[in-house]
């Protein structure tokens, strides 16, 4: 858990706030804000930044409306709480609301200079990220406040609550869960290795620098990229939540393969082209043996399915997103960066309900902290 200071002008930004607010907290983050003293611009300043020493992460969002500039003070208390962020050299994700996004007119300062100047200084010296509504704001805060590693903080991350099962030495060791879930399995790939319970289908398959590495193959076909997957060989509760983080390197799609059993499988999986995170229907080849079946034939006959839920949000390359499954009898839900953004009920069952899981590619895709986890 980090402590997290949110800060923004707050009349113009109050739902935008509450969103994401709302889904820090659901990522079982300690939210400092401005609603904690009073909800209006007038905050106490010497508070605010007082709180904003002693967070955690900084999160700015900026929008059309500069604040408000308290007596004897030149700068608004949204521009001070920024600059005491810089000044104790806390990580600062900043949020800025898009040139061309639709925004209430009552809501943009008439007199628009200092916020322009703020604007112009954050884009020009710092890395920021833009949002054009609410919902995107939300999911790109969760993704960049997943991204940063707890190791960098100021503060030791809490110790695991007690009653969790041991987790393995790694990267997962400090990864906490709730008392009520059961830790199926684990891996980091710190071991630099792949480990003898996965199995790969297609594509090439590595583990390099701590993470597992999966590359589309190429052959003589129509298209110019293929499917690249790679199965587990352990037995996964019906009911279970799978979380892993994974990078888009090359390609358009991240893809975990649920319920995979036969040949079916329920898809969840980051797409870069749409632009969002997708649920559908999946297939998988029928004879699942790698070494042999001919690589064309694997090559035709997985991946792909019909789409049944969506969610759109900026997939970037290069960029790690935290992503979480869970399947609870017929209910689904998909979650990027502890943010839900999918909820699927199967309700003429037509998904697969059973079996393991799989990654799968189009192009060169990073995964890892795979975590599965169950109540039962």
């Amino acid at each position: 858990m980090a402590h997290i200071y949110l800060s923004s002008t707050y009349s113009d930004l109050s739902q935008a706030r509450e969103r994401v607010y709302r889904a820090l907290r659901q990522m079982r983050h300690d939210v400092i804000a401005m609603e904690d003293y009073v909800a209006a611009d007038q905050r106490p300043v010497d508070k605010c930044l007082a709180d904003v020493s002693e967070c955690d992460i900084y999160v700015g969002i900026f929008a059309w409306r500069y604040g408000y500039v308290p007596e004897k003070q030149n700068l608004s208390v949204t521009e001070l709480e920024f600059r005491q962020a810089v000044r104790t050299e806390k990580p600062c994700l900043l949020f800025l609301l898009g040139e061309a996004a639709p925004w209430p007119r009552n809501l943009i300062d008439r007199d628009s200079t200092n916020i322009e100047r703020l604007r112009a200084e954050l884009r020009r010296d710092y890395l920021v990220s833009e949002f054009q509504t609410i919902d995107e704001l939300a999911a790109a805060v969760s993704v960049a406040v997943a991204n940063i590693n707890p190791a960098a903080l100021g503060r030791k991350s809490v110790a695991t609550p007690g009653g969790v099962p041991t987790q393995p030495i790694g990267k997962l060791a400090s990864v906490g869960f709730p008392a009520a879930e059961k830790v199926v399995f684990a891996d980091d790939f710190s071991a630099n290795e792949l480990s003898e319970c996965w199995q790969p289908v297609s594509g090439e398959w590595c583990v390099k620098d701590g993470v597992l590495n999966g590359v589309g193959a190429h052959y003589t076909g129509g298209r110019r990229r293929e499917w690249a997957a790679i199965t587990l060989n352990k037995d996964i509760p019906n009911d279970c939540s799978v979380s892993f983080r994974t990078r888009i390197v090359d390609g358009s799609t991240a893809e975990l393969m649920l319920h995979l059993s036969s040949n079916k499988y329920v898809r969840v999986y980051l797409y870069s082209i749409d632009q969002g995170l997708y649920f559908g229907d999946g297939t998988f080849m029928e004879v699942n043996k790698p070494g042999q079946v001919g690589l064309e034939t694997v090559l035709e006959s997985i991946g792909g399915g019909p789409t049944l839920a969506a969610h759109g949000f900026p997939v970037r390359l290069n960029v790690w997103y935290g992503i979480s499954a869970t399947a609870a009898g017929k209910k689904y839900t998909a979650k990027v960066g502890g943010l839900k953004l999918i909820e699927y009920v199967d309700e003429n069952a037509q998904l697969s309900n059973e079996g393991s899981i799989g990654f799968l590619t189009n192009g060169h895709v990073q995964f890892d902290e795979v975590i599965i986890t169950s109540g039962s």
